[in-house]
């Protein structure tokens, strides 16, 4: 299921196609389509030429935006900016086809994004009531998805200002013996800027010796992060996309370092990585109680 939004050029001098997309970031052109893959955010999604006489009845429309329903709300106010850079570039129109009797119209984000939340959430609603077998539902919380989302997306601004001294992890989210949580990989105890998650994934290559890891590869450990504040030098959270713990100028001690050093090492097949395109806003699913944590 997507969301389907055209785009038509407001005069001949003003084309809409794909070669704007060519110099933007996250973008693969080719093929008539441009595709869209933020890494750190997980959001994704597609521009596509429509050709003429494609469909007539298809508004005339010389691209569409094929963004997927079933999603959390950030997949669509991360496509509103790219939406709002087209339309500044090409001043295009657009026609909203989940709407009653669609006409060209200027591009909004409120109308946009009050468009596509009523087509996600019944989207929600058609998937659940189908009795249709879609594996695990896992939600969380829509205030945390967007402040995740809003670290994901500050991320790469604060790594050209940090540079290679100071680890700015993305926030994702683990499956852990069925249940579903945020967290972050945090390498060796390396000076970081540490984001409030769920659990704190260690990666112990350089502190833990080789021999006591049985699964070959990275040897890794999972901690909660109630468990892990109270070893660190400081609990004070700092405000920003989300609240996080201001670790850059860390030097591990010796009972960190032996903390970490004795967490049980985890397996590969107890720990698995969620997209976070399968983490839905909680109250699209007002029935599903959060598992506590």
């Amino acid at each position: 299921m997507s969301y389907d939004l055209y785009f038509a050029p407001a005069g001949a001098d003003r084309p809409v196609g794909l070669d704007f997309f060519r110099e933007r970031p996250h973008y693969t052109v080719g093929n008539g389509q441009a595709l869209y893959e933020h890494p750190d955010t997980g959001v994704h999604f597609i521009f596509e030429e429509v050709s003429d006489g494609d469909d007539p009845e298809l508004p005339p429309a010389t691209l569409v935006l094929l963004l997927n329903l079933f999603r959390p709300r950030c997949f669509a106010v991360e496509a509103a900016t790219e939406i709002e850079a087209l339309i500044e570039a090409t001043g295009a129109l657009v026609f909203d086809l989940q709407v009653d009797d669609p006409q060209p119209a200027a591009f909004t984000s409120a109308a946009f994004l009050e468009s596509w939340n009523r087509s996600n959430r019944a989207a929600v609603s058609a998937v659940l009531s189908s009795g249709e077998d879609i594996g695990p539902l896992r939600t969380h919380p829509s205030e945390k998805l967007q402040a995740f989302w809003a670290w994901n997306r500050r991320r790469a601004s604060w790594n050209d200002e940090l540079g290679d001294a100071v680890f700015v992890p993305a926030i994702g989210f683990f499956e852990v013996e069925d249940s579903t949580y945020s967290a972050v990989i945090w390498p060796d105890a390396v000076p970081v800027l540490l984001p409030q998650v769920d659990v704190v994934v260690v990666a112990l290559d350089a502190l833990r010796r080789r021999r006591f890891w049985p699964f070959g590869g990275a040897t890794i450990a999972i901690v909660r992060w109630d468990d892990l504040i109270d070893r660190l030098p400081t609990r004070t959270l700092r405000e920003g996309p989300a609240p996080y713990l201001d670790l850059s100028t860390l030097e591990p001690s010796e009972a960190l370092i032996a903390y970490l050093q004795k967490l049980p090492a985890a397996s590969p097949k107890t720990l698995r990585r969620v997209a976070q395109s399968a983490v839905l806003d909680a109250d699209l699913v007002p029935e599903v109680t959060e598992r506590k944590r």
